[in-house]
């Protein structure tokens, strides 16, 4: 870290053409992500993103609504809802404990985080939760019910958020790790 501060380092990418780091003992533990620079206008956003995503996006913005909730209008209701949801689209029996989804709903609280909820008509179809550092923003997660995913509700509430992070002026968001 300090060696990319002093010399400013923003980013940092290596290509091995094989896997070396396997061939003396270290575990393959790749990983991809991407960071979008809020800075950027919308316009030039919109030019990264891929056209398949963004004809997803086109079409859920002609059915969906989004709502924002932040600390100045989070509620333990709206909160539940999605609590509620992401319960319902659990994989296996290992649900988050309340307490995790506690702690989350006081991160919105405290202003360091934020979630973008889909609504189709007056009922909700989906929800993302995004964490707050300073002006950075990070991904944590998505749910959406398994019988409106034709929707593209993630692709639609991935872009709200990006609008909604650049009117509170966050310079960069990070969308998640993707292991490979």
């Amino acid at each position: 870290d300090k060696l990319a501060k002093d010399n400013n380092v923003t980013a940092l990418k290596m290509k091995f053409s094989e896997n070396v780091p396997t061939k003396f003992g270290f575990i393959n533990v790749s990983i991809a992500t991407r960071v979008i620079d809020l800075r950027k206008s919308l316009e030039d956003i919109k030019k990264e993103i891929r056209h398949g995503h963004w004809y997803d996006i086109t079409k859920a913005e002609k059915i969906l609504k989004s709502e924002i909730f932040d600390c100045s209008n989070i509620t333990k209701e709206i909160f539940g809802k999605y609590q509620e949801m992401k319960k319902l689209i659990a994989v296996d029996e290992k649900v988050r404990p309340d307490r995790t989804f506690d702690l989350m709903f006081e991160i919105i609280k405290e202003g360091n985080g934020f979630l973008v909820g889909a609504k189709e008509g007056k009922e909700f179809v989906g929800f993302s939760y995004f964490f707050l550092y300073k002006n950075y923003v990070y991904y944590g997660s998505v749910c959406v019910l398994p019988n409106k995913r034709d929707l593209f509700v993630a692709h639609f509430v991935q872009w709200q958020a990006i609008k909604y992070m650049k009117e509170k002026g966050a310079h960069s968001y990070e969308i998640g790790w993707q292991v490979r």
